[in-house]
C-alpha cells in the first residue's frame, strides 16, 4: 500500500471516527448524567479561564454552570492540571456547556484513532495501521470515554504517543529521543497520576534493551519527566503547604476501596463503596492535602488489619477491570460515567473478540521481530492502575490501544491466509467431470499412447 494511500485511508477513518463520536455524545448518550469528576474538571476549567488558577470550592457543586458561581475560591490539587487546562482553552473560545465540552473531547478521540493507526503502521506496516485505526474508530471502550468529560480523553492519545516515542528510542537510540519519551511520560502523569508508572513500566525496559549509554539515557529520561512535573509539584507545596507530587484524589479512593464492604461483601469485593469515605472523620479536616493523607492512612490501616483478604481483593479488582467478574456491575456503574448501557454491552462483546485475536496477533508480531516490551508495559500499567484504585473497566484504558494493535496483526494475517488459500485453489487444475464423454476421451488417449509406444 503506497504511503499516500495510507494517509487517505487514515483521513477517511478519522472522519468516520469523528462522526461516530458526535453521534454518540449528541444523540445516543446525550441524556446520561455527568459523572462527578466531570463537574470538578469543568469547575477547574472555568476557574483557570477566569484567572483564579487551579482552585475551587465544594460550594460550586450547587451550580449547573460554574460560570454562575460567585463563591470564593481556594487552591486545589484534586486532579492533575493538564486536562482542565485543555478544557479551559475551549472555555476561552466560548465552549462552555457540557454538550460543547463533550464535542471538544471528541477531537481528542479522533487524535487517538489517528495515533493508533500510526502505531500500527510503525509496528506492522500500512495494512496493520489501517486496520488498527478502523478498529479504534468503532471500538466502544475508546469512543465512550469521549462522552464523559474526564481526563481519559487526553490520557489515551498521550499513552499512544508514549508508545511511539518508546519504539522510536528503540529503533534509533539518542539522548533527544530519551528526553522526548520522558517529556511525554511527564505529560501523561500531569493528566492522570498513574501515568508516572510509565517510567518504570515503559521507559526502563526499553532503555535496558539498548546496549550503549543505558545509564545516560535513563538519567536523561527521568530528568525530563521530573522537569515536566516540577512546576506543578512546587505550586502544590506553596499553595497547599504540603508535598503533593500530582494530586490529592488518591487518598479518597483508598478510603472508599479498602473497607468492610469492598473486602467482605460479595457485591462489592474488589469494587468501590463511596460511603466508606463519605462517613469518614477525615472530612472534618479543612486542609485538602491533610484530608487526602488522612484518607490514605485510613485505607492503608484497614488493608493491614485484613491483610489475608488483600490477595482476593486484588484478584477481584483485576477480574472486574477486565470484565471477567460481574460485568453487569461494571455496566451499571459505567452509566454514572457517561457510558450508555447498550453500547457498553456491545463493547464487552467486541473487546472479547479483539482479545481472542490479539493473542495470536502478539505471536505473529513477535515472529516478525516486533519488540513487545513497550506493549507489555502498557498492559501492566492497566493492571497496576486497577490495583491501586478498584475494579472498573475505566482503568483498563492503557491496555486498549495494545489490544487493538495486536488484534490488527491477527486480522491482517487471517486475511492473508484466506487470500493464499483462494489463490492456491485457483491454481489447482480441475478434475474432469465424471461422464461418458470424458471417459471415452481418456480411453482414446490411452490407446493412442500404446500405439505410439509400439
Amino acid at each position: 500500500m503506497p504511503r499516500s494511500r495510507f494517509a487517505r485511508g487514515l483521513l477517511a477513518i478519522c472522519l468516520l471516527a469523528l462522526a461516530l463520536r458526535l453521534w454518540y455524545v449528541l444523540s445516543l448518550a446525550d441524556d446520561l448524567i455527568a459523572p462527578g469528576d466531570a463537574h470538578l474538571y469543568r469547575f477547574l476549567a472555568f476557574s483557570i479561564e477566569q484567572g483564579h488558577g487551579y482552585s475551587f470550592s465544594r460550594d460550586l457543586l450547587v451550580h449547573d454552570n460554574p460560570a454562575d458561581s460567585t463563591t470564593p475560591l481556594g487552591p486545589t490539587a484534586a486532579h492533575p492540571p493538564l486536562y482542565p487546562l485543555y478544557l479551559a482553552a475551549g472555555v476561552k473560545l466560548g465552549l462552555t456547556s457540557f454538550a460543547q465540552q463533550r464535542v471538544v473531547d471528541c477531537l481528542l478521540g479522533v487524535a487517538t484513532v489517528a495515533l493508533i493507526g500510526v502505531l500500527g503502521r510503525t509496528l506492522g506496516g500500512n495494512r496493520v495501521g489501517i486496520v488498527a485505526a478502523g478498529l479504534a474508530a468503532v471500538y466502544p471502550p475508546l469512543f465512550m470515554i469521549d462522552g464523559a468529560v474526564t481526563a481519559e480523553s487526553l490520557y489515551a492519545p498521550l499513552l499512544v504517543v508514549a508508545l511511539l516515542a518508546a519504539y522510536a528510542l528503540l529503533e534509533h537510540p539518542s539522548r533527544w529521543k530519551s528526553a522526548s519519551l520522558g517529556v511525554v511520560i511527564g505529560l501523561a502523569a500531569l493528566t492522570r497520576s498513574e501515568g508516572v508508572f510509565l517510567l518504570a513500566l515503559l521507559a526502563a525496559p526499553v532503555i535496558w534493551q539498548i546496549r550503549r549509554d543505558r545509564l545516560v539515557l535513563a538519567v536523561v529520561c527521568a530528568a525530563a519527566t521530573a522537569l515536566m512535573l516540577a512546576p506543578w509539584t512546587i505550586r502544590n507545596a506553596i499553595a497547599l503547604d504540603r508535598f503533593v507530587p500530582l494530586s490529592t484524589n488518591g487518598g479518597l479512593t483508598q478510603a472508599a476501596t479498602n473497607c468492610r464492604e469492598t473486602y467482605y461483601d460479595s457485591r462489592y469485593v474488589g469494587f468501590v463503596y463511596h460511603d466508606c469515605a463519605l462517613h469518614s472523620p477525615c472530612l472534618d479536616l479543612a486542609n485538602e492535602a491533610q484530608q487526602s493523607n488522612c484518607f490514605g492512612r485510613q485505607g492503608l490501616a484497614y488493608a493491614r488489619q485484613h491483610v489475608s483478604r488483600v490477595p482476593l481483593v486484588a484478584a477481584a479488582r483485576v477480574a472486574r477491570s477486565w470484565q471477567i467478574y460481574q460485568p453487569s456491575n461494571d455496566i451499571r456503574y459505567g452509566e454514572l460515567w457517561g457510558r450508555q448501557a447498550d453500547v457498553a454491552w456491545a463493547g464487552v462483546a467486541i473487546y472479547a473478540l479483539l482479545v481472542v485475536l490479539a493473542v495470536p496477533g502478539a505471536w505473529l508480531a513477535r515472529r516478525q521481530g516486533v519488540p513487545l516490551s513497550p506493549l507489555v508495559g502498557a498492559l501492566i500499567l492497566a493492571i497496576c492502575s486497577t490495583l491501586v484504585a478498584f475494579g472498573f473497566s475505566r482503568y483498563r484504558l492503557p491496555a486498549e490501544p495494545v489490544i487493538v494493535v495486536l488484534a490488527s496483526f491477527g486480522i491482517v494475517q487471517l486475511t492473508r491466509w484466506q487470500t493464499a488459500r483462494r489463490e492456491a485453489r485457483s491454481r489447482v487444475p480441475r478434475r474432469p467431470a465424471a461422464g461418458g464423454l470424458s471417459l471415452r476421451r481418456t480411453r482414446r488417449s490411452s490407446s493412442a499412447g500404446r500405439a505410439h509406444l509400439s
